[in-house]
């Protein structure tokens, strides 16, 4: 990837979006790397807090089904370059699409019996991923009387003209999800499907970043993240652009010893409330961060399905 084109073609799509982009991951990376802000706190009252807030998180089997299909859905849509593939890769469904928009892939599996569409969105993977990722100044979006993060918005848009002509069936219910872009993607496109009467049943973001400071807990979202990964933390809030996550958070606590011991973790299931929002900020991190941890989600959902010898390999 040519980052130096990149970086041009933010400054001259946004020289507010290269500003906002600038201050989010200096400060990030300050606070994740250097300061860690809460380990100022004392452990016990660290502890406490995130007690207050959370929960272990214990999906019952339906729902842990789900979410073993949405995770694969969205880690494994890399490698999905057409629908044959797709169909192999998940057999006994209706109908399969694979499409792209705007440079993001996403695929589409129907499953007339249960009425139900399984929407995927890719992460990035090329320039023009990267400049919407560092374009994020608010822009006002009238159909969902929001202001959002303008490159997710633009990705959203494009992805819609090509997804929503393929959603026939208005009554079935809708299952978003994706992972980085693709996860904030997955919020964006589920909001606007359920701003145009879809029945979005369930949108999952698997370490993706923040949206919008508008509210849309009227979704159910779910939000996946690693506790050592920056990417989810991003953008930055400032005075203007009060950037956060909405509906339940799940938190992967990664063991101290995580590097030897591949996949090992705690899960903790946080509520919409405002102790989260700070528990879950860049305010709220108290160890190191670790940039290789975005790209690791794969080993953690397989420990935590109870799916260790898939390890070495599944992504």
């Amino acid at each position: 990837m040519d980052y130096k084109r990149v970086l041009k073609a933010i400054w001259d799509k946004s020289k507010l979006s290269f500003f906002l982009s600038f201050f989010s991951v200096t400060f990030l990376y300050w606070r994740g790397f250097i300061v860690r802000p809460f380990r100022l706190v004392p452990e016990q009252l660290r502890n406490k807090l995130h007690a207050m807030a959370s929960v272990p998180f214990a999906p019952d089997e339906e729902q842990k089904t789900e979410f073993e299909f949405a995770a694969r859905q969205a880690l494994l849509i890399f490698g999905m370059d057409d629908a044959t593939i797709l169909e192999q890769a998940y057999p006994g469904y209706d109908a399969y699409y694979v499409g792209e928009a705007r440079d993001v892939r996403f695929t589409l599996i129907t499953d007339a019996k249960n009425q139900q569409y399984y929407v995927g969105i890719r992460g990035s993977e090329n320039e023009q991923n990267w400049i919407d990722n560092f374009t994020p100044e608010f822009v006002k979006d009238n159909e969902l009387k929001a202001t959002i993060h303008r490159g997710y918005r633009d990705v959203a848009l494009s992805l819609l003209e090509q997804l929503a002509p393929l959603l026939i069936n208005k009554d079935y219910k809708i299952v978003v999800a994706g992972g980085s872009l693709g996860g904030v993607s997955s919020v964006a496109v589920g909001w606007y499907l359920d701003s145009r009467g879809y029945a979005v049943k369930q949108i999952y973001n698997f370490a993706g970043p923040r949206l919008t400071d508008d509210d849309y807990s009227h979704l159910n979202v779910l939000t996946v993240v690693n506790k050592l990964d920056a990417v989810w933390m991003l953008p930055l809030a400032t005075l203007f652009h009060r950037y956060r996550h909405q509906g339940r958070r799940v938190l992967i606590i990664p063991a101290l010893n995580y590097q030897d011991d591949k996949g090992e973790a705690e899960w903790r299931l946080y509520q919409d409330r405002l102790l989260t929002d700070f528990l879950l900020s860049s305010w709220g991190i108290d160890r190191k961060l670790d940039s290789g941890e975005h790209i690791t989600y794969g080993a953690y959902f397989l420990r935590f399905l109870g799916k260790k010898d898939e390890l070495d390999s599944f992504g």
